[in-house]
């Protein structure tokens, strides 16, 4: 009798769990960022319905501007929904219109970029990253 209430409670609880996967902005498309902005993010995000938790990884480059013609960049990778400081790091590039930037496997061909704002391609996301997906059931 035991067994099957265990077993009943693991079927109720595998269904409280919601994943979602979502990339921002979507490959193939060209935005803009101004300073400070994000300009791709990456989440893989599950959430415990029972206790409210949240678990998973968040990635993100940020646009910092560019001086002496060197654009800026900062990569943040968040786990559990807390910054790893660990996992923050700079980046710079010789800036050139019209190059390609890649960045922990993500791609970007940057059209345009100033003091205020950036203009880019998103050509591929960050290694390892798996297809967006809406919310939905699973572990």
């Amino acid at each position: 009798m035991r067994f099957y209430a265990l077993l009943l409670s693991a079927i109720l609880l595998t269904g409280c769990i919601t994943t979602s996967v979502t990339k921002f902005p979507p490959h193939g498309s060209q935005h803009s960022a101004g300073v400070g902005d994000v300009m791709y993010q990456y989440e893989d995000l599950r959430r415990d319905e029972v206790n409210a938790n949240t678990y998973g990884v968040k990635n993100e480059l940020i646009y910092s501007g560019i001086a002496n013609n060197q654009i800026k960049l900062v990569y943040r990778e968040f786990a559990d929904e807390f910054a790893r400081p660990a996992f923050s790091q700079d980046a710079q590039y010789d800036y050139t219109p019209g190059m390609q930037v890649t960045f922990k496997g993500a791609s970007f061909r940057i059209l345009d970029a100033s003091g205020q704002s950036i203009t880019y391609l998103v050509e591929k996301g960050f290694t390892g990253e798996k297809p967006a997906k809406a919310a939905g059931l699973g572990l």
